[in-house]
């Protein structure tokens, strides 16, 4: 399968579609916005 990608405004419920989405398909959930603060963090 490929991968998914969903875009969309804040507030959209992206990060939460997206975890039901990975836990219903049995993929991985990674949140964009957790990475980039994460990395800016590590600096």
């Amino acid at each position: 399968m490929s991968n998914l990608y969903l875009v969309g405004f804040m507030g959209a419920g992206k990060s939460a579609a997206g975890q039901v989405l990975a836990e219903h398909l049995g993929r991985p959930f990674l949140d964009l916005d957790e990475l980039v603060a994460g990395a800016a963090c590590a600096t």
